[in-house]
């Protein structure tokens, strides 16, 4: 009896260890994607500013950024719907 408690002790122990570790990795995921987002929005503001110098007004440049930005969100649902 000693033994089969010792050995349920030891799973239970194992699956919170387990459960734990799969909790880290999935706040460090979601820490590196805000990182990458936040990246690539400040890269997004800083090209529209730089597309703006080549068009006639500052708002065809947004638009145009907008649109980019759209097609970068539906490449980017594409790549998460074949997973």
């Amino acid at each position: 009896k000693a033994l089969a408690d010792m050995m349920a002790q030891y799973e239970k122990s194992k699956g919170e260890i387990e459960k734990e570790k799969g909790d880290i990795e999935k706040n460090a995921a979601y820490e590196y994607n805000k990182q990458l987002v936040s990246k690539y929005a400040s890269t997004l503001d800083a090209l529209t500013t730089e597309m703006a110098k080549y068009y006639d007004s500052d708002d065809d440049a947004k638009k145009n950024m907008a649109e980019i930005e759209k097609a970068m969100q539906g490449a980017g649902a594409g790549a998460a719907a074949t997973k």
